[in-house]
């Protein structure tokens, strides 16, 4: 599992770089706004500067993609841009972008990414104790690493589960929208 899910980038030669965090909140928020991912990824890679603006602004903070673009030409400008933006979405979907390729053999139950990134929000502030701020700031996965990392102290301190008894699923087993992670691996690849 990659734990570094932020990218940077710069646009043109002059202006500071900008890191792309992949937390929940980005996640959240961009997800719900453009009512899934792939719409979200087929307007970045379409080179749609509003869609950019939104990935940006999300996952950075306030930045004024028209001041970065100041000077820049848009032909050289966009290339670069929607492939560090797709990458970026494609972290926030859980998907590694170096390794797109989802695991088909899940047999965890099928869930929505809103029910996913609740999930994740539910194990970061009740299991693992964290402030909301702590679980928004977080990237997926560091959640589950984290999660991961507590069973393995309970498992260590209290032993393993009982014969008949189960700890939960962590929510990397579920089965997200098979399709539409299949359609973002698509889309990423031809960006």
């Amino acid at each position: 599992m990659r734990l570094a899910d932020d990218i940077t980038l710069t646009v043109g030669s002059h202006r500071a770089p900008i890191c792309l965090r992949a937390s929940l909140r980005a996640a959240t928020i961009l997800e719900q706004k453009y009512n899934g991912f792939d719409k979200l990824l087929a307007q970045v890679a379409d080179g749609n500067l509003g869609a950019i603006a939104d990935v940006l602004s999300v996952g950075h903070g306030q930045v004024d993609l028209l001041d970065a673009l100041d000077g820049v030409p848009l032909a050289d400008a966009i290339p670069s841009l929607t492939d560090a933006v797709s990458r970026h979405v494609l972290a926030l979907a859980g998907i590694d972008p170096d390794n797109p390729d989802p695991d088909p053999d899940s047999d965890g139950e099928r869930m929505t990414f809103a029910e996913y990134h609740a999930k994740l929000y539910q194990i970061a502030t009740g299991w693992l104790c964290w402030s909301p701020n702590q679980a928004w700031s977080a990237t997926p996965s560091e959640i589950l690493e984290a999660y991961s990392g507590h069973l393995d102290m309970l498992r260590a301190i209290y032993g393993s589960a009982e014969q008949g008894q189960s700890v939960p699923d962590k929510p990397d087993s579920a089965k997200l929208d098979s399709e539409g992670l299949h359609a973002l691996k698509t889309l990423g690849r031809a960006v």
